[in-house]
C-alpha cells in the first residue's frame, strides 16, 4: 500500500518514520479531515412549472416566480463522491421591485439510487422578509436532514412559492436568481 498524504495518515492513527510506513492497514475515513462543499445552480438551468417563467435580472439568467399563482422551481443534481452525510444547507437568492412584505417558499429535497424509486422525502417551509430597499438581493435559506441520503444518490429539489399563503404578503412578482447547495465533504 502506498499512502501519499502523510498527514491524513498521521489524523487514522499510522506511526510513519523516516523508514516508511511498518504496517498496512485501511485508513478510516472518518478521521479524515472535513470541509464545507458547495454546488452552485442557475435557475434557469432546472425546470419550471406553475406560473414561473424565465427571465433576466440585468445581466443574470433568472427565473421568475409571478405573485398570481403558485410557481415552482426544479432542479436535479448528483451527490458527488465527497458527501458525507450531514445537514444539506439550501440557499437560493432572490430579487423583487417592490420593498416590504414577506415571501413564503416550500423547499422539498428528495433523494433516490440510480435504480430505485425516490427514497426519501424532506420539506421545510421559510419566510423571508424582502430587502427594504427594491431590486436587492434577498436570501432564503433552509436545511435539510440528510441521514437518510447516500453517496452517489440523485437528489431532486424543488422551491415553491404560493401567493395566495397567508404568509405571503409581497404582492409582487420575485426573480430568483440563483442556487447553493452546501454540504460537508471529505477533506
Amino acid at each position: 500500500m502506498s499512502i501519499t498524504n502523510f498527514s491524513a495518515a498521521r489524523r487514522a492513527g499510522f506511526k510513519i518514520t523516516n523508514r516508511g510506513i511498518k504496517k498496512t492497514a485501511v485508513i478510516d475515513m472518518t478521521k479524515v479531515a472535513t470541509r464545507t462543499l458547495f454546488m452552485a445552480f442557475n435557475p434557469a438551468s432546472g425546470h419550471i412549472a406553475g406560473g414561473a417563467a424565465e427571465a433576466t435580472d440585468g445581466i443574470f439568467a433568472a427565473v421568475t416566480l409571478v405573485d398570481a399563482s403558485t410557481s415552482n422551481i426544479y432542479i436535479t443534481s448528483k451527490l458527488p463522491e465527497e458527501f458525507i452525510v450531514a445537514d444539506v444547507i439550501l440557499t437560493w437568492y432572490w430579487k423583487s421591485a417592490t420593498a416590504s412584505g414577506d415571501a413564503k417558499f416550500t423547499a422539498r429535497l428528495c433523494a433516490k439510487a440510480d435504480s430505485e424509486d425516490i427514497a426519501e422525502t424532506d420539506n421545510q417551509t421559510v419566510t423571508t422578509t424582502v430587502n427594504a430597499t427594491a431590486n436587492k438581493l434577498n436570501k432564503s435559506q433552509v436545511t435539510f436532514d440528510s441521514s437518510k441520503f447516500a453517496l452517489d444518490d440523485w437528489i431532486g429539489v424543488m422551491i415553491s412559492r404560493d401567493p395566495a399563503d397567508v404568509a405571503d404578503t409581497l404582492g409582487a412578482d420575485l426573480n430568483v436568481v440563483g442556487f447553493v447547495i452546501e454540504f460537508t465533504g471529505r477533506g
